[in-house]
């Protein structure tokens, strides 16, 4: 028997990259897997087909997590199909914008904060009210959060609130063995470097101890640790998963 059997979990942003590769990762430990996305319904059914040839259980659920009332909806969704929710992993967000401060617009703040920081917030409560004791909760953050950057200012701020509501709910969910935590990877070989010109690459690759570019399945991999029963000691926490780097 895998460790998720019987566990439900739901991934936000989950048709494609990191969100992809968590369903996966959740799928062959053998949870039932929810996989959010938000408008792309064909790469949604390719995330289902990949977590049930992992050897877990999925559906697909549209849901714009910008939006209150969709996220409100796709806990409702979740819960009445599959009876409870164990474990959520708050993945959906905009990637990285290389903006200096100076030049940022209002429209690109209400764009960017508007899915990283009141996306992930209100993901974050929904999960507090529905997932059933001893739950897992996860925020997917950015190592940006924690090393400052010329043109990171949108981004690390976006992604900073959820860092201390993950602090504040471990406190305020622990007596019911929920844990909250927090991934942080750096940057990852998924769609969103496809194209970077190679001497881009080359300078992320040389900025990890391990001379290369993290893959969506390494960190996938941390966060199905974090979900399972084996790192139910670990809460209020933020594990880096960025190979070492400080950029």
């Amino acid at each position: 028997m895998t460790s998720m059997t019987n566990k439900v979990a739901l991934v936000t942003g989950a048709s494609r990259g990191i969100g992809r590769a968590i369903g996966e990762a959740l799928g062959r430990e053998g949870a039932t897997v929810a996989i959010n996305y938000r408008s792309r319904p064909e790469e949604a059914a390719e995330a289902v087909r990949a977590v049930e040839q992992a050897g877990g259980t999925a559906r697909a659920f549209q849901g714009d997590v910008a939006k209150l009332a969709d996220i409100e909806r796709l806990f409702d969704e979740v819960t009445a199909a599959f009876g409870a929710l164990d474990i959520v992993v708050a993945n959906a967000g905009l990637p990285f914008i290389g903006v200096p401060v100076a030049d940022v617009s209002e429209a690109d703040f209400d764009r960017v904060f508007g899915l990283n920081a009141k996306g992930s917030f209100f993901v974050l409560q929904q999960a507090a009210r529905r997932v059933r004791d001893n739950g897992r909760i996860i925020d997917i953050s950015t190592s940006t959060t924690m090393f400052a950057g010329a043109g990171m200012g949108l981004h690390s701020a976006s992604k900073a609130g959820s860092k201390l509501i993950v602090e504040v709910l471990a406190l305020e969910l622990g007596d019911r063995g929920v844990t909250v935590n927090s991934v942080m990877p750096g940057a990852t070989n998924t769609e969103f470097l496809n194209d970077a010109p190679q001497s881009e690459r080359d300078r992320i690759a040389a900025g990890s101890p391990l001379g290369r570019i993290g893959e969506a399945d390494e960190v996938a991999d941390v966060v199905a640790f974090l979900a399972s029963d084996r790192a139910r000691w670990i809460t209020g926490q933020h594990l880096l998963a960025n190979g070492g780097a400080r950029v």
